[in-house]
């Protein structure tokens, strides 16, 4: 397992000031180790927005997604389910909420599909890692492949 953050409350870091940026980051930041112990290894700016603000303050390297599958919008197991299954690929990062229990399920139903097509579920961290690079804290990652 790998515990990453999408800050305090979920706000777009991209258009707040300095302060209340490193207010989000730090907030979720200290909450994860009073509970984990650790810090966080990643970090998800909500909607995927950042700036130069947010690399500097992100304390950990950003993750962005190379597959969205819009589960807000298409709140339906089956077509998660397709479209996780349609669209995996090596070293690919799939965008699911799990706030969604369609998402939830959906994935969970693509899974038995992804085995037998080989695929290997990993942390960023691990798949980052097979892949030999090496990520920088504050640097937006969407995939080992691109």
């Amino acid at each position: 397992m790998e515990i990453g953050s999408h800050t305090w409350s979920h706000k777009n870091l991209k258009i707040l000031s300095k302060k209340n940026v490193k207010k989000e980051i730090s907030y979720a930041r200290n909450a994860i180790k009073n509970v984990t112990g650790e810090y966080p290894t990643l970090l998800r700016p909500p909607y995927g927005n950042y700036n130069s603000i947010v690399s500097k303050n992100a304390k950990a390297p950003m993750i962005y997604w190379s597959v969205d599958t819009e589960d807000w919008k298409h709140r339906n197991v089956k077509y998660i389910k397709n479209y996780v299954i349609n669209h995996a690929g090596d070293g690919q990062i799939i965008l699911l909420h799990d706030i969604h229990p369609t998402s939830v399920n959906g994935f969970i139903k693509a899974l038995p599909e992804l085995r037998k097509k080989g695929y290997e579920l990993v942390t960023v961290s691990e798949l980052y890692k097979i892949k030999g690079k090496t990520m920088k804290n504050g640097i937006m990652y969407f995939g080992p492949n691109y």
